[in-house]
């Protein structure tokens, strides 16, 4: 989970230094399946969006 908290901590900062009309939406699918165990894995899942489809290529 650490880790993934990271990763979604780097894509806000991204965010930041990204060309006007693109987007990122980000959810965790999956970070552990009980409170008291680390995880040994976790699940994001990203989705970029822009204005100009040209931009991607």
């Amino acid at each position: 989970m650490d880790a993934i908290i990271l990763f979604f901590n780097n894509i806000n900062a991204l965010r930041q230094q990204l060309q006007e009309g693109i987007r990122v939406h980000g959810i965790i699918i999956e970070a552990g399946k009980a409170l008291n165990v680390i995880p040994d894995a976790g699940r994001v899942r990203l989705e970029w969006r822009s204005a100009d489809p040209l931009y991607f290529n």
